[in-house]
This record gives structure tokens, C-alpha cells and sequence, in this order.
């Protein structure tokens, strides 16, 4: 199982409180069936993004969503579509989101990115934070 090959790091941050940050990672703390806020904010201030993507990184590595300005959110797991909840500032650089109704699965690594109208290519700009969610579940 995935979940067992990264339980060392689990444990590590299980010592410290709740919420805490390192230097560019925010670590949360909760339980299962609880919810949590993120505030995403873009580091390049220059120029509005016209998109914004929340991903996760480390035990399951996929886009969570995506959020086009003037669109709905689009969330790439239908059974996810009710428990995030996207207040969106693109231009303001800074995207705060819901995630609730918390489960085991949902433990891992998050990041932010901000889509910015490059040529020739769009450019992608992290978020100033990363979120390592660890999700106490005790029903497994």
C-alpha cells in the first residue's frame, strides 16, 4: 500500500501542532470528517493570472482543480464536487478554497499554481505556500 511507504513522513509531522509552517510548507492538521481553508497566493504581482490550478504531489500526483477566469470551477473527481468549495480573487492573485467532509485519502501534499498570458508559451507561477494535510482517520 502507498499510504504505508510514506508513513515516516507522516510521523514526522505528527509531533507539531495543528497548523504550522516551514518555510513554504504549511502543515494542517485534522480529523476525519472535518474541513479545512487554504489560502493560495500567487508570488508574480506583476499581472493578473487568468487561471488557477490546485494539484497534489505526493502520494497521488493529479490536478484536484482547475478554476478559469469568468468559469465555474471545474474539480477533476465527481466525488469531490461537493466538498470543495472555491472563492475565487484571481484578480487579487489569491484563490481561498474549502475542502470538507475530510477522509484518510484526502492526506497529502498540495500546491498552488497561478496560469499567467505568456508569449510564446503560458507561464505557471507557484503559489507562495505548499500544504502538507494530514487527515487523522481512525476507521481505518
Amino acid at each position: 500500500m502507498l499510504g504505508f511507504k510514506y508513513a515516516h513522513v507522516v510521523l514526522l509531522f505528527l509531533i507539531t501542532p495543528s497548523v504550522t509552517g516551514y518555510g513554504g510548507i504549511v502543515y494542517i492538521h485534522r480529523v476525519r470528517n472535518s474541513s479545512i481553508d487554504i489560502s493560495c497566493e500567487s508570488a508574480k504581482k506583476e499581472e493578473n493570472p487568468f487561471a488557477f490550478s490546485l494539484k497534489r504531489r505526493l502520494l497521488q500526483s493529479r490536478q484536484v482543480m482547475y478554476l478559469s477566469k469568468g468559469f465555474q470551477p471545474f474539480i477533476n473527481k465527481s466525488e469531490d464536487k461537493d466538498r470543495i468549495t472555491v472563492h475565487d480573487e484571481l484578480d487579487n492573485h489569491r484563490v481561498n478554497l474549502t475542502i470538507s467532509n475530510l477522509q484518510g485519502q484526502d492526506t497529502d501534499v498540495y500546491h498552488c499554481e497561478f496560469h499567467y498570458d505568456a508569449l510564446p508559451y503560458d507561464k505557471n507561477v507557484p503559489g507562495k505556500m505548499e500544504f502538507f494535510i494530514y487527515i487523522e482517520d481512525f476507521c481505518r
